[in-house]
């Protein structure tokens, strides 16, 4: 008797234990629970009220769901989160999503961030479900060092992270429907419909709602339909995030395209060459533009209101073939003006950079490509010293942004304006800080230096790819000793693409890939690199159909943009350079000599610190970098891989025997009858057809074998103890380890799957 009412008893949890004890199961009843539980899928809170046929009590599953929280606190050694206690603060955690950590990232981390914390250090509370996960820890270090936020960890139940993931969702849903009805106002109100089209011929319609795949469906009908397609391209434009929009007229068709972080992409597909004047005209008369005049080039501007937000646009006409083609810059005020330590990444950079800045006096040279991002640190230069304290004044062939406490002086067409008759002025107005947009000729360049020569700091800019060709630029618009006086420093920059956080893949690049970025693979070990999940368009509309699109990067793979630095300071050395009116290559030696931080070293940081990737920093940077040199150069007819494999199989044979000694050892410190089972162990290369003929190393002990069969380095380097030990357990007597040829390349591309507990990133 006792055995059946004592055993199960004393083997059941406290839990169990109350509902027994309070009379809602019987031992029997529980038995049958338990066994139904081992049986199925269903949980036992859920078998339990259709076996006794009652719901159970709420003091119990109160009781339960203390149990599994202490639980939880005595595994990870952290308080737990309990949201059926505790008041959660969406307006604050919805707030953290938008500005520290994206809703996508915490989602796929399984990561709920709680309160940000300004004492004396930054910290960031944050709920996890596995808070002992090395890798997410890793990367919640990685993304919040930038911000220069500590974190400090609650765990949750997953069961309260998945309810807390669906109320975020609701709360998003509502307030959807709102921003979708303020949309539709604004489809409505962005330009003035009551502007009234000089070409009154019915026109064709473009659909409303504008989607990727339908920007082009066309039907007759009239001037208002012109009206709203115009609309919902600035509309689109704008929801993208794009830089400019670019109307092409083709010999059939116009095409849309949007530049989105620095590359031009299609809005959708092409409008039909019926619509193309209507919309051409519709656009130069928002910009104030002659619409009869379409011989020669023109630009205009004009501002509009989305989403309670202003957005300026310049629009540039080119006569061409087919048509008038288009060109909109759009610029948002409401864009980040982003502060010196946000927009540069590296500390040290920085440091440099800040101490330019707050010179009293001087020449600080700005360059970059065409969209390099210049107008970007141009304007976060100029906002880092205006703090109310200093006079300062800009002159800008057009402004982009408005700075508030700055005099900002836009040079007008056909008004007799430039630079030259501006810059004089400043000195009248006691500036104390000069931006010139850009050093257009050797008169800007001469204002610019006697300013910076009479007291005042000047920002300005070249647009050159080379920041050594840029001084020797200088020298050449003015007496290079004059430069060599003024010049303060040079910011050379580049924009590289961030890899998207949410569905990036780990990537180990090949030997060959490394050399050409100048790394060897024992410096390769310290980076994580990463790979963009680039979709192609069809395989985006696929994965959009099966709801399997990243909602982050929407499988572009990359997301944003980032800066790459080069700063030079002007050292004693190359001061006496620039003075000598030396050649860019002199001046770069003496600029390296000073230890700065090239382009490519920059960016080389950004990918190990899974900014970006390899091949973003090939794409822009491909002038800065060296073809890989191989052993084999000089023989054709030997594969540039085989050297590196035979490295590697080297490493390997020194590995084995090293450990047959080890084992060797270990026998004779045995007696016979414990000796382990002997093993014939060879080792094969398949792609080396000249070695596979010869055994590299063999040995009979008996009739078992062990096969070790390579088609690219198994190890690279077996230096660390630990890797000794990892061998050793991998060739224990009796184990068949068997690497074949058609086994992945391990330089081959990996999903990233090191989070299996993760919930699917893509919703």
């Amino acid at each position: 008797m006792s055995s059946v009412n004592e055993t199960p008893q004393t083997k059941l949890p406290s839990f169990a234990q109350k509902l027994v004890q309070s009379g809602y199961i019987t031992i029997g009843q529980l038995e049958k629970a338990i066994i139904q539980k081992q049986k199925g899928h269903l949980s036992l809170l859920a078998i339990l009220p259709l076996i006794t046929g009652r719901p159970l009590p709420k003091e119990a599953l109160a009781y339960y769901r203390l149990e599994q929280l202490s639980k939880l606190k005595a595994k990870y050694g952290l308080e737990y989160l309990d949201p059926e206690s505790e008041t959660i603060d969406w307006t604050e955690i919805e707030n953290l999503f938008r500005t520290v950590l994206p809703f996508e990232i915490c989602r796929r981390y399984q990561i709920l961030p709680l309160q940000k914390q300004e004492s004396d250090r930054k910290v960031l509370h944050l709920a996890m479900v596995d808070p002992a996960n090395q890798e997410i820890l890793d990367d919640l270090r990685r993304i919040l060092r930038d911000k220069e936020l500590q974190f400090e960890r609650r765990v949750i139940a997953r069961a309260d992270y998945q309810k807390l993931v669906e109320i975020y969702r609701s709360r998003q849903e509502e307030a959807l429907s709102g921003h979708r009805l303020s949309q539709e106002q604004d489809l409505k109100t962005i330009v003035d419909i009551t502007d009234i089209f000089e070409d009154g011929q019915s026109l064709p319609h473009l659909n409303r709602e504008l989607a990727d795949e339908d920007l082009g469906l066309i039907q007759e009908a009239n001037q208002g339909t012109i009206i709203s397609v115009v609309n919902n391209i600035l509309v689109q434009a704008i929801e993208s995030k794009a830089t400019e929009i670019h109307l092409e007229p083709q010999e059939n068709q116009l095409t849309i395209r949007f530049r989105q972080d620095g590359l031009l992409r299609s809005a959708g597909e092409p409008i039909s060459r019926e619509a193309t004047p209507a919309i051409i005209s519709r656009l130069k008369i928002l910009a104030n533009l002659d619409v009869r005049e379409k011989s020669r080039p023109q630009q205009g501007k004009m501002t509009k209101t989305f989403s309670g937000r202003k957005i300026d646009f310049r629009l540039h006409t080119l006569p061409s073939q087919h048509g008038e083609k288009i060109l909109l810059r759009v610029f948002d005020s409401r864009s980040p003006l982003w502060p010196l330590d946000e927009l540069i990444t590296s500390q040290e950079t920085c440091k440099l950079v800040r101490t330019m800045i707050e010179r009293q006096a001087g020449l600080i040279l700005l360059t970059a490509p065409a969209g390099g991002g210049c107008s970007t640190s141009f304007y976060s230069l100029l906002a880092h010293r205006n703090q109310g304290d200093v006079n300062i004044g800009t002159v800008e062939t057009s402004i982009e942004r408005g700075l508030n406490g700055i005099t900002q002086v836009e040079i007008a067409d056909g008004q007799g304006q430039d630079y030259a008759s501006i810059l004089p002025s400043f000195r009248n107005q006691d500036v104390d800080i000069i931006g010139i947009d850009r050093l257009v000729d050797s008169s800007t360049v001469a204002h610019a230096l006697e300013a910076a020569l009479t007291g005042h700091l000047v920002i300005s800019s070249l647009p050159l790819n080379n920041a050594f060709a840029a001084i020797a630029r200088l020298n050449q618009l003015a007496e290079p000793a004059l430069v060599a006086d003024t010049l303060v420093g040079v910011i050379n920059q580049r924009l590289v693409r961030r890899v998207c956080q949410v569905c990036r893949l780990k990537h180990q690049p090949k030997r060959e890939e490394l050399a050409k970025f100048g790394l060897s693979p024992a410096q390769a070990a310290q980076y994580s690199f990463y790979k963009a999940n680039s979709l192609t368009a069809e395989e985006i509309i696929q994965a959009r159909g099966k709801g399997r699109l990243c909602r982050h990067c929407h499988g572009i793979g990359y997301q944003s943009q980032i800066g790459v630095f080069e700063v030079i300071t002007i050292t004693p050395d190359l001061k006496t350079c620039i003075a000598e009116n030396k050649p860019a290559d002199m001046l770069k030696k003496a600029a390296t000599g000073a230890g700065f931080k090239s382009l490519l070293a920059y960016g080389l940081e950004l990918v190990r610190q899974g900014y970006t990737t390899l091949e973003e920093i090939d794409r822009v940077m491909a002038d800065k970098l060296t073809l890989p040199s191989l052993s084999a150069a000089n023989n054709p007819d030997i594969p540039p891989d085989v050297f590196g494999r035979i490295e590697a199989i080297e490493q390997l044979l020194k590995a084995l025997n090293g450990e047959l000694q080890s084992l060797k050892q270990e026998i004779n410190l045995n007696s016979p009858k414990n000796s382990p089972k002997s093993v014939n162990t060879t080792i094969i290369d398949q792609e080396l057809p000249d070695l596979t003929n010869s055994v590299l190393s063999s040995r009979n002990r008996s009739s078992d074998k062990e096969m070790i069969v390579s088609a690219a380095p198994v190890y690279e380097e077996l230096t660390d103890p630990g890797d000794w030990e990892q061998l050793k357990r991998q060739l224990e007597a009796n184990q068949d380890l068997i690497v074949s040829s058609d086994s992945e390349d391990p330089f081959s591309v990996e999903v990233n799957t090191s989070f299996p507990s993760a919930l699917d990133p893509w919703f």
